[in-house]
């Protein structure tokens, strides 16, 4: 960074920057990773995480509403790409946005990792996005990747999100959160 965008007290007034919000963590016994807090101080959060199922099922997300309720209704569209093309997949009026298709969890080393833009959650005008990446392996042990591409179907706020599986449960999975602050 140059030393043009640093002054006594932290970044110039035009600098983008990743403010650490938080980590979450679902334990052993826990089928969700749940994280709300999203303020109007950011537009868009970055999320570092690590997912590891403990069964070979789909790897979901919804979003939390203004109140903290999940939505499950038909209120999502999302599009999955990956390097298995068997496991692609979109949908216009979905329940949840699929972030992966099953083949992945319950063996050793059976994870998934990467990170993912929440873009827009208390934007009431914009509809709330994700534009996630992920790398890992599937049930055959072999390498796995993809990005899944989403959003809420009306313009609402949303207070955050959980990221779940279809079966089984998320042992010791972690996200940290970063909120970005834009220039003013």
């Amino acid at each position: 960074m140059a030393l043009t965008k640093v002054r006594a007290g932290g970044f110039a007034a035009n600098t983008v920057a990743h403010v650490p919000i938080t980590t979450v963590t679902a334990g052993s016994s826990t089928s969700n990773l749940d994280w709300t807090g999203a303020s109007s101080a950011y537009d868009k959060y970055l999320v570092f995480y690590h997912i590891t199922p403990t069964a070979d099922a789909n790897i979901n997300m919804r979003f939390f509403d203004s109140s903290n309720s999940i939505v499950s209704s038909s209120s999502y569209g999302y599009g999955t790409t990956n390097e298995a093309s068997s496991n692609n997949g979109n949908a216009n009026a979905a329940s949840q946005i699929v972030l992966r298709t099953t083949h992945g969890g319950a063996g050793t080393n059976e994870d998934m990792t990467g990170w993912f833009y929440f873009i827009n959650p208390k934007i009431s005008t914009k509809r709330t996005g994700v534009t996630i990446w992920y790398n890992g392996e599937n049930s055959s042990g072999n390498h796995i990747a993809g990005m899944t591409l989403g959003a809420f179907t009306s313009e609402t706020e949303q207070n955050g999100f959980r990221i779940y599986v279809a079966s089984g449960n998320l042992d010791g999975s972690t996200a940290q959160i970063y909120g970005i602050l834009n220039p003013s």
